[in-house]
């Protein structure tokens, strides 16, 4: 016969147990989900603008345990301009003959829409220039011709009708 503080079932035991740690994963959780909250919008350093062709989806993956769901969430990115899309002058900067013409050509073939060519004050480095908003353009135009080893902000000096400008200096092959 059962004393007074004997179970009143065969599972009363398991299931206290479970009601133990039901809490424990519960408390868990909501630990996490202050901290998350508390914590995860702060950044030390501010974002580099992203430099993608497409959007893509991220997914953020959960553990199948009691906890609030993430859902995939896409991720804005800017798209960089096609190259038939991008209005380009080429200046050449290092006094070799017919520099500036071969480079033009070869930013045509890529398909380029090649504005202006012309000479420039001497220069040593080649350099990519860009307009305001075409930074990603510059980028994209950079791994195409390597060979200009800077890109910057356009200056007063360089032209305003068109969105890059690459100026040749003495370091061109």
């Amino acid at each position: 016969m059962a004393g007074r503080h004997a179970p009143k079932s065969p599972f009363s035991f398991y299931f206290s147990i479970a009601r133990a740690g039901g809490g424990v994963l519960g408390a868990i959780v909501l630990v996490v989900v202050l901290t998350v909250v508390a914590f995860g919008g702060r950044s030390e350093k501010p974002p580099k603008p992203p430099v993608a062709v497409a959007t893509s989806p991220r997914a953020i993956f959960h553990s199948p345990t009691p906890s609030p769901t993430l859902a995939v969430v896409p991720s804005p990115t800017p798209t960089v301009r096609a190259p038939s899309q991008v209005t380009v002058a080429v200046l050449n900067g290092t006094g070799r003959t017919g520099l500036a013409a071969t480079t033009a050509n070869k930013a045509r073939k890529i398909g380029y829409k090649v504005k202006t060519v012309d000479n420039a004050a001497t220069t040593n480095v080649s350099t990519i220039y860009y307009q305001p908003a075409f930074e990603a353009e510059a980028e994209a135009m950079h791994e195409q011709f390597p060979a200009f080893t800077q890109i910057k902000p356009a200056t007063s000096t360089a032209p305003s009708n068109v969105m890059l400008t690459m100026v040749i200096g003495k370091d061109y092959p």
